[in-house]
């Protein structure tokens, strides 16, 4: 292979890669925090009833995630069983049996989350992490190329 060519794949392909990688990340999250904003906003409300908690131990963060498994009825009929991760603070106030309100879309109500204080700051910090990560991450490969091209010279 011709050094040139190989030189070019090694100092371009790597930092195209991640920003690909950076760019699907900031649209899934933007796409997240949209359509989660219009079921908020424009979407429709049923009450649930929560089924099951749980505690889910997180072994690579070393933290616990929060579940309920939650029924509710969008149409005559019809039910819906969905399980979220919620914040501790919720979680810990919720009994099984208990009321909840659950935002979901008319047309797909298979695509629901349950209302409650501090939904849209989740929101949110989803979108602020893709945004994060889709500026660090770059940063940071860029920089270990750059460790490992400098070694790589000085052998």
């Amino acid at each position: 292979m011709n050094e040139r060519f190989r030189s070019v794949i090694l100092r371009y392909v790597p930092a195209a890669s991640s920003l690909i990688v950076c760019a699907l990340f900031l649209f899934f999250g933007l796409r997240n925090y949209v359509t989660e904003t219009e079921i908020l906003n424009h979407g429709s409300r049923a009450t649930g009833i929560i089924v099951n908690k749980q505690v889910v131990a997180n072994v690579a963060s070393g933290s616990n995630e929060y579940m309920v498994t939650y029924n509710f009825s969008p149409r005559n009929g019809e039910l819906l069983t969905n399980k979220v991760n919620i914040p501790w603070s919720l979680w810990k106030e919720l009994q099984i049996g208990t009321s909840i309100e659950v935002a979901f879309d008319p047309t797909y109500p298979a695509k629901n989350f349950p209302v409650y204080a501090g939904i849209a700051e989740d929101v949110v910090g989803s979108l602020i992490i893709s945004v994060i990560f889709t500026v660090v991450f770059p940063v940071v490969i860029f920089y270990v190329l750059r460790i490992l091209r400098l070694k790589r010279t000085e052998l």
